[in-house]
């Protein structure tokens, strides 16, 4: 019954192409493009009725033919997944990161300074991608090179290869899930001077939402397995007093780093921190009497923060992505208010790091 929707689905496909086809000859693309002024072509196709249906139809076309290329996305059918392809940065990108990394080190040393560059999807399963890609480990040990010796590198890259078999990462998203996050932080602990809790410590909350996420609307590629949203919670309490998160939109005040309402909507990995488009989060823990610490991060650090709270008094994490051209990290935290400093960001958003100090 499936082949004989398929093919009725590939006929559709060729149907709607000859009538778009028809159409440009007799009204001209021009004039139907000048109806939208001067808008974006992509625009045009969004909004063109059908769009998402379009897309996925063609999307599955191309897979029946064989096809696993879509655009940067690829996908493994193997393994049910799809991969955001992530190219190798340039030089000039390598080292205006790692300068901008250095110069905030030198502005506001005096204080412990940690790096974290984690690799994404096409990083781990290289192997598994039957097209040319970033050898991120390469990259990430030679930016860990050239940054300054006293920022202390945390290996995430061979903590998560050695669970690549575990699900670490969305197959349908572009963000690690919070079990790949735990591997990361359980692998770091010891340098950023204190002992992890060990998985037997957590409670999964299973939130059983499934859905698709961004890679899977962005290549039109529905084939995946779906995701769903997992939390680690500890089995002694949250160590949460406060969140308090700043946003384009003013501040919201939250007592948890979790939030249900974000599985109601379509960006399900706002489920950590309740937001993915913060500028500052503050976490206060009951901790009072231990040391404070400022990440300095993209997205990946969300579900990422919740591990740490154990072990600090005071939390900021400033996602560098969300800033405005022209504001640094201190117009949202002081650097010299905190006891150490982390850099936390992926591959592919370290390298389109602003100037941060």
């Amino acid at each position: 019954m499936k082949k004989i929707f398929d093919v009725i689905n590939i006929v559709l496909f060729f149907a709607i192409i000859s009538v778009i086809s028809l159409s440009s000859i007799l009204l001209g693309s021009d004039d139907i493009i000048a109806a939208y002024g001067k808008t974006d072509r992509r625009q045009v196709t969004a909004d063109f009725p059908m769009a998402k249906g379009f897309h996925t139809l063609y999307s599955k076309t191309s897979l029946i033919i064989g096809s696993r290329e879509f655009g940067s996305i690829y996908y493994d059918k193997e393994n049910q997944r799809l991969i955001d392809r992530i190219d190798a940065p340039s030089d000039e990108s390598m080292d205006r990161a790692a300068s901008s990394v250095n110069n905030f080190f030198y502005r506001y040393g005096g204080r412990p300074f940690y790096i974290m560059i984690v690799p994404t999807a096409s990083g781990i399963y290289r192997s598994d991608i039957a097209v040319n890609c970033a050898d991120q480990q390469l990259i990430i040990d030679r930016l860990y090179y050239t940054v300054d010796q006293e920022i202390v590198p945390l290996d995430a890259f061979n903590a998560l290869y050695s669970a690549r078999d575990d699900y670490i990462y969305f197959r349908t998203d572009r963000y690690w899930t919070q079990l790949g996050a735990y591997h990361a932080y359980a692998a770091a602990a010891s340098k950023l001077g204190f002992q992890p809790y060990t998985a037997a410590n957590y409670d999964i909350d299973y939130t059983h939402v499934e859905y698709q996420g961004a890679l899977a609307d962005k290549s039109g590629v529905y084939a995946a397995r779906p995701d769903s949203v997992n939390a680690y919670k500890c089995k002694y309490g949250s160590y949460i007093k406060s969140l308090k998160l700043t946003t384009e939109n003013g501040i919201l005040d939250r007592t948890n780093v979790y939030r249900t309402g974000s599985l109601k909507t379509n960006d399900k990995y706002s489920y950590f921190l309740g937001a993915d488009d913060y500028k500052c989060a503050e976490i206060t823990t009951t901790n009072d009497t231990l040391p404070s610490l400022l990440i300095v991060c993209s997205d990946y650090a969300n579900c990422f923060a919740p591990f740490l709270a154990p072990h600090y008094s005071k939390i900021a994490m400033v996602d560098v992505s969300d800033l405005e051209s022209g504001e640094r990290v201190s117009d949202y935290a002081d650097p010299t208010e905190y006891d150490s400093v982390l850099f936390l960001l992926d591959f592919e958003s370290f390298f389109k790091l602003p100037e941060i100090f």
